[in-house]
């Protein structure tokens, strides 16, 4: 019996090794706080920059859907296409573009 137990933990380990881990992205908040210092609200947003709060990961707010389309592939890790991205929205986006020289989260 020790050894069955033994074995199951052993596999349940490799297995968990083995899987992806979850797909959080804190590097765009990093991102985020980089491009725009003054909006010292993200600090605390921190995912809820582009997320809505309470709801799953993948329900974004308006400008989540921005940025996600303005970034294009899904799954992007070139942080530079993130900053680029966010740019992006903010040049096409004149009402986020102000809140954000203003300091203020683009969604609030």
């Amino acid at each position: 019996m020790k050894k069955f137990v033994l074995t199951l933990v052993c596999g349940a380990a490799v297995l968990a090794l083995a899987l992806d881990s979850a797909d959080a992205r804190p590097p765009f908040t990093k991102v985020f706080t980089e491009t725009y210092p003054d909006v010292t609200a993200a600090a605390t947003a921190k995912c809820n920059i582009c997320h809505v709060n309470g709801q799953e990961k993948k329900v974004r707010n308006d400008y989540g859907k921005a940025v996600g389309a303005a970034i294009g592939a899904k799954g992007e890790k070139d942080l530079a296409k993130v900053k680029a991205a966010l740019k992006k929205v903010e040049e096409e986006h004149k009402e986020w573009a102000e809140k954000l020289k203003a300091g203020k989260l683009p969604v609030e």
